[in-house]
């Protein structure tokens, strides 16, 4: 805005552009310039972009303009390196609560899984989560596959499991082979157990057995033996 003599005024208009969709934390989609400022929401007449962003600071927008909008920059970089490898279909939102920390939630079929890709390289992480996920997945433990971390470093991943809703263990992957981590889940303990007990519960049942043939075995002489004694006294 500015005055124009002799009694005018001249005002300057320009209107924000929507650049990128976030999924609030009451689950709304709304769209945000490149200022990270929130504008209107999403509509299904709209373009709908690969995947969404979440993590923008809506407690204190003003004060935290400067990192939500970071994590707008970062989102955008993180689009554009994705859809230029053709991994962006395969993401379902980033989070971004923690710009060194950033977290891919895939879509589809995988939209259960996380992968954690840490403060740089995401691009070959995501890349390279991806086909660890794909090599993985048919294997008797694919479907309990909860999340990918690629946070430390490109030559090694964990991956986490799932017992029902909660995460239980990690198997870590390491140049290409798999070492059990530390961690045993404890669905694998009960199994560990059971299965011990059974064996044991076999074991037992096979002792019974021989000890009862023997006994058998031993009754059956024993008869025989009185029944020919008193042939002999003839």
């Amino acid at each position: 805005m500015s005055r124009v003599l002799p009694d005018g005024i001249r005002v300057r208009i320009t209107e924000r552009v929507p650049r990128v969709v976030v999924r609030t934390a009451s689950g709304r989609f709304r769209w945000v310039d490149d200022d990270a400022v929130l504008l209107g929401e999403m509509l299904p007449t709209d373009q709908i972009p690969a995947f969404f962003l979440r993590g923008l600071n809506e407690e204190d927008p003003e004060g935290a303009r400067t990192e939500n909008r970071e994590r707008v920059e970062k989102f955008m970089e993180l689009q554009q390196a994705w859809d230029a490898a053709g991994l962006s279909e395969r993401v379902s939102e980033v989070n971004l609560i923690d710009i060194l920390d950033i977290r891919a939630q895939l879509a589809g079929d995988d939209s259960h899984i996380e992968i954690r890709l840490g403060s740089q390289d995401q691009g070959k992480r995501l890349k390279d989560g991806l086909e660890v996920l794909d090599a993985r997945k048919q294997s008797p433990l694919g479907s309990l596959i909860s999340y990918i971390d690629l946070n430390q470093g490109n030559k090694r991943a964990l991956i986490g499991l799932t017992s029902g809703a909660h995460a239980t263990g990690a198997t870590q992957i390491s140049n290409q082979s798999i070492e059990s981590s530390s961690e045993t889940t404890a669905d694998r303990q009960t199994v560990v157990v059971a299965s011990r007990a059974n064996a044991a519960a076999i074991r037992n049942a096979d002792t019974r057995t021989a000890r009862d043939r023997t006994a058998r075995a031993s009754a059956t002489e024993n008869r025989s033996d009185k029944a020919k004694k008193p042939d002999r006294q003839r």
